[in-house]
């Protein structure tokens, strides 16, 4: 699939990769952290302010 269809194979890993995440690291995400041409996504972190 990936010298077949380079972007259906990202899309499919990019769903696998979502899925193992934890919710708590998937509501900061964002449609527009998406970067098919560089195949990378961007989580952003944050920390708690109960973080001590």
């Amino acid at each position: 699939m990936k010298e077949d269809d380079p972007l259906t194979y990202f899309a499919t890993r990019l769903i696998y990769y979502l899925c193992i995440r934890a919710e708590k690291e998937l509501k900061h995400f964002r449609v527009g952290n998406i970067f098919p041409d560089q195949k990378q996504i961007l989580i952003q972190g944050f920390l708690s302010p109960y973080h001590y």
